[in-house]
């Protein structure tokens, strides 16, 4: 779980001592030698910093007169977020989990021609798992992109840099999930799960632009 050490400020307010904290702890492992946590961890936990960055945006409006029309779709904005950021942090551990998995695979014994073929077919079944949780992650920062979006167009212009932010933080986890899938479809053998994987992913890619073009409209 990332979590933080909190101290209250002279003014009262609560302030986060992330040097203290499991977010330093994760830091130092993904910077390790070891092979998990790597690449996907660090885009469920980018994605899961993103979505919080919009919630607090889309959070700051609700309750506002000024935003009494748009509400309905604030509350909604922030409770999806809300959600993401969960599943964001639950898909790190589940792709360290799921490399693991791969790493056993690439460890078999490889002398025989039973062994090879044994080894192959491991190799392909962990391939197949390592690329459902980027697939995921990937479908869920194009949301969060669009999210971001919609609550700079909506939310308090004063936190477009949060709202815009988020999605971009969510723009950069998408990349590794390419990245990752791309390592990954080369070495599973079943044809229609790798043709739906990267028409999936070709969909959630288009997101890409539109993270650009919201910090872009904001600079």
């Amino acid at each position: 779980m990332l979590r933080s050490n909190v101290e209250t400020n002279r003014d009262g307010c609560k302030i986060a001592q992330l040097a203290d904290t499991a977010i330093r702890d994760f830091i130092e492992r993904l910077g390790s030698h070891e092979p998990a946590p790597g690449g996907g961890a660090a885009a469920g936990v980018a994605l899961a910093l993103g979505a919080a960055m919009i919630q607090m945006a889309g959070g700051y409006s609700i309750g506002k007169k000024r935003y009494a029309d748009v509400q309905e779709d604030l509350v909604a904005i922030v409770a999806r977020c809300e959600v993401i950021a969960t599943r964001g942090v639950a898909l790190a551990a589940e792709d360290a989990t799921a490399y693991a998995g791969f790493a056993t695979a690439m460890k078999l014994p490889r002398k025989s021609p039973e062994e090879k073929a044994a080894r192959s077919a491991a190799l392909a079944e962990a391939a197949r798992a390592a690329t459902v949780v980027p697939l995921e992650l990937a479908e869920l920062c194009a949301e969060v992109v669009a999210l971001g979006e919609q609550t700079c167009c909506i939310g308090n212009p004063n936190l477009v840099g949060d709202a815009a932010g988020g999605g971009s933080l969510a723009r950069g986890a998408l990349r590794i999930c390419q990245l990752n899938i791309a390592a990954n479809v080369g070495m599973i053998v079943d044809d229609a799960f790798v043709q739906d994987t990267e028409s999936r992913l070709a969909a959630a890619a288009k997101s890409l632009c539109q993270a650009d073009i919201t910090v872009d409209r904001h600079l």
